[in-house]
């Protein structure tokens, strides 16, 4: 479990009060950006067609067909510092098999990391495993999710009998 160790967290923040930097990251990723020691980990795919702005409101449209154009699902590690990009790993290219929610991402099952490795989830592509500095020694597992087509899992990985989350060191 994360423990913000700071007890001087704001209240508020806007895109200009309370923030220490902003860093554009390409593509689309919902997971959470997780923190471990000096590094936050986040996920995206980026795709080389535009598929519109995302979908606000009340649900509607049922399913969806599957996106044209290669997609690019990419893991970052930003510097907690400054915010710069520290590293940048692709580790799947491909046009989409299977179709996403209208409101949902092919990025948005959230990373979990312990002292060694850091874990990434994109559905039915399987599990990544990286070390914190971005080297990447093979892929942990393949996925046992089958999601239906009009629907994108948002599951993140369990690391059993691991605590996650900010190391105190």
């Amino acid at each position: 479990m994360g423990v913000a160790e700071d007890k001087r967290l704001p209240d508020t923040w806007s895109a200009t009060e309370n923030v220490a930097w902003k860093t554009s990251i390409p593509g689309r990723g919902w997971s959470s950006p997780i923190v471990w020691g000096d590094r936050i980990f986040v996920t995206s795919v980026v795709s080389d067609t535009e598929h519109g702005p995302p979908k606000t409101g009340l649900y509607s449209g049922g399913p969806q067909d599957i996106p044209g154009g290669e997609h690019r699902f990419m893991v970052y590690g930003l510097d907690w510092e400054t915010g710069a990009v520290a590293w940048e790993k692709e580790v799947h290219r491909a046009r989409p098999s299977k179709a996403r929610h209208l409101k949902n991402s092919y990025a948005s099952e959230t990373p979990v990391a312990d002292s060694e490795r850091l874990y990434v989830y994109f559905g039915n592509l399987g599990v990544f495993a990286f070390d914190h500095r971005g080297e990447m020694p093979g892929r942990a597992g393949r996925s046992t999710t089958n999601s239906a087509s009009t629907r994108s899992p948002a599951l993140s990985p369990p690391l059993p009998g691991r605590t996650t989350g900010r190391s105190s060191a």
